[in-house]
């Protein structure tokens, strides 16, 4: 639970599809807030090669000109390591850690098991609503899937698509291709 006070009494929500590039497709315009309260539950789990988390959070505005809204988002994924590794979990902190391959990819088919690197399947749905009382801020919901290549601990190559769905105006299909390094 967090209570905020905004600087100047302003605050606006807007969301866009995941996909850092794309223009937000809701979004509130500014509102005269003088409090906000955000309420967030977080779940997460492991089991073997599979793994889950979900959450929601919903932000009150105390914004009396427009009805004190209510807005709310969630998300839930699934993944799945094709090659059998367990994605390492911090229960100290409650967030997932970097994978480690069991071995790192050494030349040759990156499809074949023996030359190493780890695959990964990744299923995402998620939605926000920033609709209520009297703003029309709009509703998104966005339906992803991802195929991950972790060539080593540092480094992966990731093929993402993305359905994004704003309530009434139509739809979006985006495809990604990101290659991720993060020295230790």
């Amino acid at each position: 639970m967090s209570s905020r006070s905004p600087i100047g009494g302003d605050k606006r929500y807007r969301s866009r599809p995941e996909a850092r590039f794309v223009d937000y497709l809701v979004d509130t315009g500014t509102i005269e807030a003088s409090h906000i309260t955000m309420i967030g539950l977080e779940a997460a789990g492991v089991r073997g090669p599979l793994w889950w988390s979900a959450e929601y959070i919903r932000s009150e505005a105390s914004a009396q000109l427009v009805g004190d809204p209510v807005f709310t988002g969630s998300s839930v994924q699934v993944g799945w390591f094709l090659t059998g590794e367990s994605k390492p979990y911090r229960t100290n902190s409650g967030t997932f850690d970097r994978l480690r391959p069991h071995a790192r990819y050494d030349k040759g088919h990156p499809l074949k098991k023996e030359n190493g690197g780890t695959w990964e399947l990744v299923g995402r749905v998620s939605s926000v609503d920033l609709t209520n009382a009297m703003v029309e801020g709009g509703e998104l919901a966005d339906f992803s899937g991802a195929l991950s290549w972790y060539i080593n601990g540092s480094t992966r190559v990731e093929l993402n698509y993305n359905r994004a769905q704003p309530r009434d105006q139509g739809s979006a299909n985006i495809f990604l291709l990101r290659l991720e390094y993060q020295p230790w």
